[in-house]
């Protein structure tokens, strides 16, 4: 059996993911300061970053884009 190496220096962090799930694209928008402002009581509400607020409303919309539902009468 192997033991660990005590003067090895420990792994830290999260580990990575995996290619396709790296956010490496950015994209640059302005607001105005009432959507900014809605945005940041979204995410005040639901204890998130606004970059993860928007990033699951851009999520939500391409997902929607994909899979369109039939419009509830």
């Amino acid at each position: 059996m192997k033991l660990p190496d005590p003067l090895a220096a420990p792994k830290r962090g999260r580990p990575p993911l995996p290619k396709a799930e790296v956010r490496s694209e950015r994209i640059v928008t302005l607001l105005t300061p009432s959507q900014r402002h809605k945005l940041t009581r979204l995410a005040d509400l639901t204890g998130q970053t606004l970059s993860s607020v928007a990033h699951d409303l851009i999520a939500q919309g391409l997902d929607r884009e994909e899979n369109p539902r039939k419009k509830e009468t």
